[in-house]
């Protein structure tokens, strides 16, 4: 008897190679089988649309000889060379500056006779400098036609040796290939073997040993050399780490000496001697010796890491830990003595990437015990640490255009990092609200993010992730609330599945499925009511009579539970700047003299009361904070007003004053003077308000604050029931309360 397994085996091996066209046998015998082969065939379409989308990616294709700069003006060109040459060649140094110029001028003016190695030299310059241009960042197009540049490059250098390669346009070409690589991201995670072939090219051609070999090599080619060979190294421990791989080389391997402290224009063909300048000074090769005085640490790291038969030595670890840490502040120190003379923040946070970050995974193994044992908490600390300055970069233009790459600094941005935070957080809400059940992951990544907000704003930690994670668990348990009451839940009698619109729970708790809301007024209390009724899952609808979002109105004090409900909504942080900066009110006769002072209460929150709290707000400050916490999950419609409803069997049937219509489960009215809550309580109900016949007039008055006056709100109440104050709000005007108490019938019917 045969071998089902085998059989089946079979069967599934002969389907897929016909269906593929790997043969086209007569397997199958069965009509309707072979239908099903032939329909399955069409499939091949699939993968020849495949196919032809691959051959027009740059990578499968010969770059054409006349790559050039398309439309690209001089003058553009000449800023981006002139942005890589301040940047990236200050840290890298590949080319002799007098003589790119010179080959720069000359592509420009002969492009068309320009060889193949000039022009990807101009090319991949040109390249690099846009990830710190403006053009770059914003030109779609651009960035494209760069990426077929570097695609070139690497093709060029992919091609059959030739000794024509093995030359210092060929090592260059190199260097900035690989640079380009690992900027834009093209293929950067295989950096590390281009770089090997990189170091491989550079010792056939004599670059591990240093010039004083060759007598008969003039000055300038002698200092290119350990520029170029120091520019190598610092790629194979870069490219190293990042692909946790060996570097390949040591000390032992080369004895090329660092290059001069000297600037470009101070050495020629013609220069027999050079004359260093002064360590302290900066320079053209400064940048790369601070790298290279680090580079015999950093690659013992390496060696370390990479080692398979090496056990760590804590005490080992530290030692090379103190020589990075004093590594980083001599660089820190130099470039803080030379501030002004070219050096900029770009300088050294790109230092503080290249050499910084071999500590984390130095101290990895160790920091990862803290929590086991108390002795490895000297590595935590370091590893947070390095990852907090690295996180954290001097503010600058072009590191920040080359942070936002998808290459090297993909890693180190903190603001990119905090939205991917809160993509998850939103990612697993809406897990939530399809089928998962698990709230862990909403409440860990809530939890996360409350942590990294309450130490931005150094605040207290424990609290702000506590509420975090209690807000977390309510919202989600809003959502399974929800998502419960609309699907399919079992019958009373356990007969079946039936569909319902509530379902009680054990205790009387009624879940409602989602349900359709209208609020009449984009007020305090109508976002409010939208905040909390969209934070549940609810499709929920704002209309405003007022043609947009309406923010008149004075000073507002939600003390008490006011508080604790924008605690709860996760607003306190957002409202706290918000707050007026009123110190108190002080009461005052005619003439003006201070008869009574009442000072602020900064202890509004815990609900006791005084005139002026530490926590009022502009009304209209208020109202905008609720909106745009609201406006993404609500539907706003300004500019119209509920006319007429109709309560029918299981909705409301709402019109509106522009004419339209449309059915709701439930409406909400907002404020004390709605003219929704009169429709809904009908004809003769008792009116909401109750007359007292106190008036109150106010307005504001644009006036500067004086030198030395203070924020404090003076009151004046004068003969025949009348009063008027004066508040601070702001530095250039103040609110205006005029009131008095009138039995006057106007005022009264005024509303």
């Amino acid at each position: 008897m045969p071998n089902p397994n085998i059989t089946k085996f079979t069967i599934i091996l002969a389907c897929f190679t016909e269906a593929s066209g790997s043969c086209k046998g007569t397997s199958f015998q069965g009509a309707e089988t072979r239908a099903l082969i032939n329909q399955i065939g069409d499939l091949r379409k699939c993968k020849n649309i495949a196919r032809s989308g691959k051959v027009g990616r740059p990578s499968r294709q010969l770059s054409s000889p006349k790559l050039g700069f398309a439309s690209l003006p001089r003058d553009i060109a000449d800023e981006i060379a002139s942005l890589y040459l301040q940047s990236s060649e200050s840290v890298y140094r590949i080319l002799y500056i007098p003589t790119f110029w010179a080959e720069y001028r000359k592509y420009w003016d002969h492009s068309e006779s320009a060889t193949t190695k000039l022009r990807l030299k101009v090319l991949l310059v040109i390249g690099i400098g846009s990830s710190l241009s403006e053009q770059g960042s914003r030109d779609e197009g651009f960035r494209r036609m760069v990426h077929q540049w570097v695609y070139a490059a690497q093709t060029w250098l992919s091609g059959p040796l030739e000794k024509d390669r093995l030359d210092f346009p060929g090592l260059q070409i190199h260097c900035l290939t690989n640079l380009a690589r690992q900027i834009f991201s093209i293929g950067g995670d295989l950096v590390w073997m281009s770089t090997g072939s990189l170091v491989h090219r550079a010792m056939q051609m004599g670059l591990h040993r240093d010039p004083r070999h060759f007598p008969a090599m003039s000055v300038l080619q002698a200092e290119i050399r350990r520029r170029l060979w120091a520019t190598i190294l610092e790629m194979v421990v870069q490219s190293s780490l990042d692909s946790a791989m060996p570097p390949r080389i040591s000390f032992d391997e080369f004895d090329t000496e660092a290059p001069s402290s000297i600037n470009d224009e101070e050495v020629g063909e013609s220069t027999t001697a050079l004359r260093s300048h002064p360590k302290g000074v900066y320079t053209a090769t400064s940048i790369q010796l601070l790298l290279l005085d680090s580079l015999p640490t950093r690659l013992r790291i390496l060696h370390l890491l990479s080692s398979l038969r090496c056990e760590f030595s804590y005490q080992y670890v530290l030692k090379l830990s103190s020589e990075v840490t004093e590594a980083c502040r001599a660089y820190s120190s130099f470039v803080k003595e030379n501030e002004g003379s070219g050096i900029r923040p770009f300088h050294l946070n790109l230092l503080d990437y290249l050499v910084r970050r071999f500590m984390i995974p130095l101290y990895c193994t160790f920091a990862s015990r803290a929590r086991m044992n108390p002795l490895s908490y000297h590595s935590l600390k370091v590893s947070l640490g390095v990852s907090l300055a690295l996180l954290s970069p001097e503010p600058d233009e072009g590191f920040s255009r080359l942070m936002a790459g998808r290459g090297w600094f993909r890693e180190g941005i903190r603001d990119l990092l905090k939205q991917a935070l809160r993509d998850m957080i939103s990612v697993s809400m809406e897990r939530i609200r399809c089928s998962e059940t698990n709230v862990k992951n909403h409440m860990f990544w809530s939890m996360v993010m409350a942590q990294t907000e309450a130490i931005e704003a150094d605040n207290p930690c424990e609290q702000k992730v506590a509420q975090s994670a209690r807000d977390s668990l309510e919202f989600c348990h809003g959502l399974l609330q929800t998502r419960a009451a609309s699907a399919s839940l079992p019958s009373p009698n356990g007969t079946g599945l039936t569909s319902t619109k509530s379902w009680c729970l054990a205790g009387g708790l009624r879940i409602m499925a989602q349900m359709k809301v209208l609020i009449a007024g984009a007020d305090i209390a109508g976002n409010s009511l939208a905040f909390w009724f969209s934070k549940l899952g609810h499709n929920v609808t704002v209309v405003e009579r007022f043609p947009c979002l309406r923010t008149t109105g004075l000073e507002v004090d939600p003390r008490g539970r006011g508080i604790e409900v924008l605690r709860r909504m996760g607003l306190e942080k957002a409202f706290r700047p918000l707050a007026v900066p009123e110190q108190g009110i002080q009461i005052v006769d005619s003439s003006g003299r201070r008869r009574a002072y009442f000072p602020a209460n900064n202890k509004s929150g815990q609900g006791r009361q005084a005139f002026t709290s530490d926590i009022e707000i502009m009304r209209g400050d208020l109202c905008r904070l609720l909106y745009d916490a609201t406006k993404d999950r609500t539907k706003y419609v300004f500019g119209t007003s509920v006319e007429s409803f109709e309560e029918k069997d299981s909705s409301v049937e709402v019109r509106f004053v522009d004419g339209k219509a449309d059915r709701f489960d439930l409406v909400g009215t907002d404020g004390q003077w709605s003219r929704t809550r009169e429709i809904i309580l009908g004809p003769g109900a008792v009116d909401s308000v109750y007359p007292l016949r106190l008036y109150t007039a106010y307005f504001t008055i644009p006036r500067p604050i004086q030198e030395g006056e203070e924020y404090i709100a003076t009151a004046y109440m004068a003969p025949g029931n009348r009063g008027i104050m004066t508040r601070k709000h702001s530095p250039h005007k103040i609110q205006t309360y005029a009131g008095c108490k009138t039995e006057s019938e106007r005022l009264k019917n005024a509303r």
